[in-house]
């Protein structure tokens, strides 16, 4: 075999042997993100018909996968720069999944969030409909008063429960479960964050560099909050993944003329409605982002290719978000109604983007406004740019002239708040909702040059966007302007940091590395470009330092909670449990502690009533009765709450640990001991205490 010729690049020009594996590499990025969009759309539909069993979903999503194969991002070429770039956030991604298996969250009782989604999702890995039947616990509740079948987070229908929220993540979670059971499920949310990170990827090389991109994805996989909302089922990964995925589908379709990339990436962002309620928001986004492209399109043929364009994109997206809240109303009713205050207004914005783009595409059809915009697009983009830097040191100074009171007085999150306060040794006032605090949040994690950088790239971004007529430019920053603007303006959640956070998650974060990851990379272009001299170096010098703070800061807030699983512990808790109750009757006691009731209905198979503490022996006996007698079993989280025999210790004592909730960001993690008090009730109300089996060896 000739050897090659001195100076030949065998990445740039692989054999044909080597050829498709390089390819496969470069692919990998932008597939992923499109096949998670599918599995979305099959498990939204299967749940919603309450069919959702693997016999039916596996042979169709490799219908589905099968019929769908060639519709992908723009392929990248392949060369050194893409397949280094590609191997190495592949690299990167497998690493961060393999070290963050270890630190996977048993959140296995409803403590917000992510204990009802891991509850529906172990629900679903063995039932086809996300509906919960009680059973006979419904009868006695109806028979005892004060008992309920239900409890936080879950709402009754008859003689069934259901739990609160869409049911597609759920049901993406529950899809590992098939394979590994409860374990499959608690890690799912992992193999989710692998997929957004490589759809941060996909994104990033193609506004960046190949190389340049793996800055904000590795300084995003080890920002204290993504490890926090991965590690956990939590749903804003999901909807990084799909809307960065979209994105990316959308960066090629203003340069193919092609329709589907329109239709592929409007339904890949709308269907960020399908696992929350305010996807709403980025769907109005990229209306808005379609929209004014075409609006602004002089070019007669031109103008009625991205008309077209607009109409694939807003119609897939709006129906993805019509899906959406046709599988909450169907599957979850009561919480849907809760939330009016929430998801009618994000309607409304939706409704309004789609009118402002066809009013502006109707301006822009019978004027000659786009003719003035080509010819003025040089002073558009300097509006452009200043305008977004106003807007960044508007929301940076608003803790020096606002505060705001957002809270409603004595409700529970002004309770909470009030508490952390007196811990943390500030001013009580449990009305704060801490919105001028967004962007002082945002550097507490990422660090403030990278958010300094972030605004900078996104000033630079707006610039080229109009002044060099790049429509999908336009496309990406409107996108991710809108939700990122409306969080940032009022992020509407309780001020716990890191919980906080996720509301920035799907948008904001990842937008503001890329920002800064496109800043610095234009930035060492343009020194490389000067003479070498001392400027030229100390200007090296300042880019390098930049890149060591965008990746190095969000290491500053690791600490013990980095290397803490949320509740870690609480699996092996439910299974001793289980063990003892398992398929039977049980009467949670609750107090200030949080419910039982649905972990003990979902996991261990049980007939449960909840009753508020303290409750007498007269009143266990009455709902012995109201079950017809036999074994019936009482749980409380603290011996005060019942007749606990004296001098009889807790039935359970488990070490666990979790993630702090405060006002100030912490490095410390919470550890103590959860205590359960397991007994049977006599005839009379008598607890008589169990003693646990000997777990299997």
């Amino acid at each position: 075999m000739t050897a090659p010729a001195p100076g030949v690049d065998l990445l740039a020009q692989p054999r044909p042997a080597d050829r498709p594996l390089a390819r496969l590499l470069v692919a990998v990025p932008a597939r992923l993100p499109v096949v998670l969009f599918w599995c979305a759309l099959v498990v939204s539909l299967a749940v919603l018909g309450a069919a959702f069993t693997p016999w039916l979903v596996l042979p169709v999503l490799a219908a589905v996968l099968w019929l769908t194969w060639r519709l992908v991002p723009e392929p990248l070429p392949v060369d050194r720069a893409t397949v280094l770039g590609a191997g190495g956030a592949l690299g990167l991604t497998v690493a961060w999944l393999l070290a963050n298996v270890w630190f996977a969250g048993e959140v296995l009782l409803v403590q917000r969030d992510p204990g009802f989604l891991t509850l529906e999702g172990i629900w679903l890995a063995s039932h086809a409909d996300p509906d919960i039947p009680l059973r006979s616990a419904a009868a006695v509740a109806d028979a005892v008063p004060g008992a309920t079948a239900v409890s936080d987070a879950f709402w009754r229908s008859g003689a069934q429960m259901y739990a609160q929220g869409a049911k597609t993540f759920p049901g993406l979670i529950a899809i590992p479960g098939w394979l590994a059971g409860q374990t499959g499920v608690l890690l799912a949310n992992l193999l989710i964050g692998a997929v957004a990170l490589l759809a941060v990827y996909d994104l990033g090389r193609r506004l960046i560099d190949p190389r340049w991109a793996l800055l904000p994805t590795a300084a995003l996989a080890v920002s204290t909050p993504y490890l926090h909302f991965t590690r956990a089922p939590f749903t804003e990964p999901t909807n990084l993944a799909l809307t960065f995925g979209g994105l990316a589908v959308l960066w090629g379709a203003f340069r193919q003329p092609r329709l589907w990339p329109f239709a592929l990436g409007g339904a890949m962002v709308g269907a960020t409605a399908l696992s929350r309620i305010d996807g709403a928001a980025v769907a109005a986004g990229l209306v808005l982002g379609v929209g004014a492209v075409a609006a602004g399109t002089a070019d007669r043929g031109r103008r009625r290719f991205l008309l077209r364009g607009f109409l694939l994109a807003t119609g897939t997206a709006c129906a993805m978000v019509l899906l959406g809240y046709l599988d909450v109303r169907v599957h979850s009713s009561g919480y849907l109604a809760d939330h009016a205050w929430l998801y009618v207004p994000l309607i409304g914005l939706l409704v309004a983007a789609v009118g402002a783009a066809v009013v502006a595409i109707g301006v822009g059809r019978w004027t000659r406004l786009p003719n003035w915009a080509a010819d003025h697009r040089r002073l558009l983009g300097r509006v452009a740019a200043w305008s977004t830097v106003a807007g960044f040191l508007v929301l940076a100074s608003r803790p020096l002239w606002m505060q705001r009171q957002g809270i409603v007085p004595d409700s529970p999150q002004a309770w909470f708040i009030a508490a952390a306060q007196e811990v943390a040794g500030l001013p009580v006032d449990g009305t704060r909702s801490y919105d001028e605090m967004t962007l002082v949040w945002l550097s507490w994690y990422l660090g403030p040059v990278a958010v300094a950088l972030g605004a900078i790239g996104a000033a630079l971004l707006a610039r080229r966007a109009l002044a060099d007529r790049r429509p999908e430019l336009v496309v990406l920053l409107v996108t991710l302007g809108v939700p990122s603007l409306l969080y940032l303006v009022r992020p509407s959640i309780t001020p716990d940091v890191v919980w906080a956070m996720r509301r920035f998650l799907p948008a904001v974060i990842p937008a503001v590395l890329l920002g800064a990851g496109w800043f610095l990379h234009w930035a060492a272009v343009a020194v490389r470009a000067r003479p070498a001299d001392r400027a030229t170096g100390w200007l090296r010098a300042g880019v390098w330092l930049g890149v060591a703070a965008v990746l190095l800061a969000p290491l500053t807030t690791w600490g013990p909670i980095t290397t803490t699983a949320e509740y870690g512990g609480r699996a092996g808790e439910v299974t001793a449990l289980c063990r003892e109750v398992q398929g039977g009757r049980v009467a949670v006691v609750r107090g200030a502690d949080p419910p039982w009731l649905p972990t003990l209905r979902i996991v261990c198979d049980a007939d449960v009533v909840e009753l508020r503490a303290p409750v007498s022996a007269a009143r266990l006996a009455e709902v012995r009765r109201a079950w017809g007698g036999g074994e019936v079993f009482v749980l409380a989280s603290s011996p005060s709450s019942l007749a606990w025999p004296a001098g009889r210790s807790a039935t359970f004592v488990t070490p666990m640990a979790r993630w702090p909730h405060a006002i100030l960001p912490s490095r410390s993690a919470i550890r103590y001991s959860s205590s359960l008090w397991l007994g049977r009730i006599a005839e009379d109300g008598a607890v008589e205490p169990v003693r646990p089996a000997p777990s299997a060896p």
